[in-house]
């Protein structure tokens, strides 16, 4: 048996320097146990003939755990990742990192 745990949600991805935002949809999943090891946690990935990005990360479930209430309660702050050398139209995430608000 395979379970499949992800969330999708649309964001806009902003380079450092606040240049340019692109639309993105990002997926954030579990991975099954039959996915190989990599040292990449995700990738992302150019859309075809579109201004718009993917973005998939790995997480580990005690990491999706946390991330689904603060994604709910619209807490998810400075959100960040770092990116590996372009590959074709995908770029892999070698690392990323979040922040929260405390209050509502």
């Amino acid at each position: 048996m395979v379970e499949f745990t992800y969330i999708v949600v649309p964001a806009l991805l902003t380079m450092p320097e606040d240049r340019f935002s692109w639309p993105a949809v990002v997926m954030i999943m579990v991975p099954t146990q039959r996915k190989k090891n990599s040292d990449d946690v995700g990738f992302l990935f150019k859309a075809p003939h579109r201004a718009s990005l993917s973005l998939g990360l790995d997480v580990t479930r005690s990491q999706l755990s946390d991330l689904i209430p603060m994604l709910g309660a619209k807490r998810m702050k400075n959100f960040h990742f770092t990116l590996g050398a372009e590959r074709g139209a995908e770029w892999p995430v070698r690392s990323w990192s979040t922040g929260a608000s405390l209050g509502g």
